[in-house]
């Protein structure tokens, strides 16, 4: 079973293409079976964003104008309140983007997941019968369990890291507001990061695939001990077993 039999050929990436290129062709794919869930949650991280920004605006003022007030003479109650308000109101802003980024991402997940489990059925119903006969069923199992899991892992994170990005450019802008050489320092840095993630994936590419292929490997014998257990009993081969 390969990734031809549940996605489109329209859809299959170039060996040759990069692994930044395959990952965006990849995601636009799960992004198409399921749009409503992802846009909701991708609206919900960018709420995340702007209410984190306005959180952190709104005890800065609080700050300068009510503490710091407080301390030095006294300030009015009308100011207390409206930044008390202030800071619930964007505090409850962020906190309900959070749950509805959170909530639909998961939701957008399990239904691509649910997808992708029901297409590899169909193929497996049109595959002859020698096939099967082949193929332990463990096997089987393994690709609509484990391969499903490990080829949606990579849509999981998208709304988070939307909200990120739209998160770093909030803070930069006020960065550069508030202080120039800062935010020349952060220039420095985020590339940096940027380069030591994708070296990151890149080493992480064959030991992912490796690893997929192992755990193909001990649900076929999982699933055959389990599946013969009686036969394996009777015939006194449990040490055997368990130690395959």
């Amino acid at each position: 079973m390969s990734a031809q039999d549940v996605v489109p050929e329209s859809q299959m990436v170039a060996p040759s293409e990069g692994l930044f290129g395959r990952g965006l062709r990849l995601i636009a794919f799960y992004v198409r079976m399921h749009p409503g869930p992802f846009l909701t949650s991708v609206a919900g991280a960018i709420v995340f964003a702007f209410g984190s920004i306005a959180l952190t605006t709104a005890l800065g003022r609080a700050t300068d104008e009510v503490l710091r007030p407080a301390f030095q003479g006294g300030v009015s109650g009308r100011r207390i309140w409206l930044a008390v308000a202030a800071v619930m109101a964007f505090g409850c802003l962020r906190a309900i983007g959070i749950m509805v980024r959170r909530f639909y991402s998961g939701v957008s997940g399990e239904r691509v997941m649910a997808t992708l489990r029901t297409r590899i059925a169909e193929r497996y119903r049109h595959l002859a019968l020698a096939y099967h006969r082949e193929t332990p069923t463990g096997e089987l199992l393994a690709h609509m369990e484990a391969d499903v899991k490990a080829a949606v892992d990579v849509f999981w994170p998208v709304p988070f890291a939307t909200g990120v990005v739209v998160l770093v450019l909030l803070a930069s802008i006020q960065l550069f507001t508030a202080d120039l050489y800062l935010a020349l320092v952060a220039l420095l840095v985020f590339p940096t990061l940027a380069l030591m993630n994708r070296s990151f994936a890149k080493r992480m590419e064959e030991p992912a695939r490796l690893a997929q292929e192992r755990t193909g490997e001990v649900s076929a014998v999982a699933h055959e001990s389990i599946d013969g257990a009686l036969v394996v009993k009777t015939l006194g081969r449990e040490a055997a077993e368990t130690e395959r």
